[in-house]
């Protein structure tokens, strides 16, 4: 006859099941907050390197487009800007690809203005330029750098969303106006623009107005970086701009030769009544945004040269800073 300890069957008492299962319990729980939490942390790093890389991009494109400015133009027409307070700045520099130089070594003029026209309309009106030719450097149409009219062959140098620098051959100490490209005539030989800085100072003696073709950057919707109306990157939600201006002409930047700065929520760049010849160099700061907001972070409001602070959020962001010096600028002697 078999033992009693031979014939019992081996097995789980139900206070070693339940101490089992609680073990086990505690273990996926465990598990779970670390995925979560990795899953997280990897999603964070992921958003603040696409921004990252993001910035690198636009910053090399927005730079290198401040270091051309004013080549083969007049110097002063150079830059443009609308600075706000509030909002994103918008900036117009001088369209280098649109200027086929050749064998030329002497700068050009720009497209003339027609008309004895001597001004142009303030602040959000819109402005219409007869010009002598839609192509700013001779012989035209053979160097024209865009199709205006849609029939394959390139006739103007100005773009529809692209931009435009208004200044006075006569006197550039009247400063620049400036705006976005609404319509290009090419039958007409004319440019329609919102203008969006200050009329031109006023005039001390006889006027040439001149039209130079201009890039324009741009945050539109909110978060988007264009360039002439063309989405360069998203996440991008601010653009800050200062400008230094050689106002005592010493060749030397330094600090009283900033403008658009945080030295006081009033200090605006305005382009009307500047002499753009003197600019020296352009501090820019991208902002951007990652794509979905993080419940664990509070966002710092960015304020920048004369922005004011936003609302914190729940958002990461990232800023690019980057001075440039404008090549054109003191090289020439001559506007």
């Amino acid at each position: 006859m078999p033992s009693r300890a031979t014939s019992r069957r081996g097995g789980f008492s139900l206070i070693e099941l339940l101490i089992a299962t609680a073990i086990l319990s505690f273990a996926l729980v465990y598990m779970m907050v670390s995925i979560s939490l990795s899953n997280r942390a990897y999603t964070t790093t992921d958003q603040v390197t696409e921004s990252q890389q993001a910035l690198r991009a636009m910053a090399y494109l927005l730079e290198r487009d401040i270091r051309h400015t004013g080549m083969m133009v007049p110097l002063g027409a150079s830059l443009c800007a609308d600075d706000n307070q509030g909002s994103p700045d918008v900036l117009y520099v001088t369209d280098a690809e649109a200027i086929d130089p050749g064998d030329d070594l002497v700068p050009y003029n720009g497209a003339e203005v027609q008309g004895a026209v001597t001004n142009v309309a303030a602040t959000g009106g819109t402005t219409t330029l007869v010009l002598d030719s839609l192509v700013v450097e001779p012989p035209s149409p053979t160097r024209a750098a865009y199709d205006a009219d849609g029939d394959g062959t390139n006739d103007s140098d100005f773009q529809v969303n692209g931009g435009v620098i208004v200044m006075d051959l006569n006197d550039p100490t009247r400063g620049v106006a400036c705006g976005p490209v609404t319509v290009v005539s090419v039958g007409g030989t004319s440019v329609t623009f919102q203008t969006v800085s200050k009329a031109l100072g006023n005039a001390a003696g006889a006027v040439q107005l001149v039209a130079v073709p201009a890039h324009v950057y741009a945050i539109a919707n909110g978060d988007r970086l264009t360039r002439n109306g063309r989405l360069l990157a998203e996440g991008i939600e601010d653009l800050q701009l200062a400008y230094f201006i050689d106002a005592n002409s010493d060749g030397v930047v330094d600090p009283g030769d900033m403008h658009g700065n945080g030295a006081g929520i009033n200090a605006n760049f305005d382009a009307q009544d500047t002499d753009m010849r003197l600019l020296r160099e352009v501090r820019l700061n991208l902002v951007v945004r990652a794509r979905n907001p993080d419940s664990e972070f509070t966002g710092e409001p960015q304020a920048f040269e004369n922005r004011t602070a936003g609302v914190a959020d729940n958002f990461r962001r990232r800023v690019y800073t980057s001075t440039v010096r404008v090549r054109n600028m003191d090289r020439r002697l001559s506007a």
